[in-house]
């Protein structure tokens, strides 16, 4: 199966109402990749369940070393993570910059 922008109806990936593609999809995606979740974890040095982290929460290398051996952009298979404020698509440096204003909703709970 051949993910890209081209894909026929039948071979559209699974997506969530955010438009990112499922757990199942991205992980049946890496197997046709030739990779398991854990697999590609260790390969590149991480935790073995590092994929699979990814896959719940935002982890920026994560995201590009999952879509690298997908053979698509993170932005294609987590629309909702990659867009600013006004819906647009970032890049890589874009969402670097952008990671510490995408916190500033979460209060500081610790104590003085």
């Amino acid at each position: 199966m051949v993910y890209n922008t081209a894909m026929t109806i039948q071979n559209t990936p699974k997506k969530t109402p955010s438009g990112d593609w499922t757990r199942i999809t991205i992980k049946r995606a890496l197997e046709d990749a030739g990779w398991t979740m854990r697999g590609l974890s260790k390969a590149h040095g991480r935790a073995p369940a590092s994929v699979t982290s990814t896959i719940l929460r935002p982890w920026l290398v994560m995201e590009l070393i999952i879509a690298e051996a997908i053979g698509v952009t993170p932005q294609e298979i987590w629309p909702s993570r990659w867009r600013d404020e006004n819906g647009r698509l970032m890049s890589v440096q874009e969402r670097k910059s952008n990671r510490w204003k995408r916190r500033s909703h979460v209060k500081n709970t610790r104590a003085a």
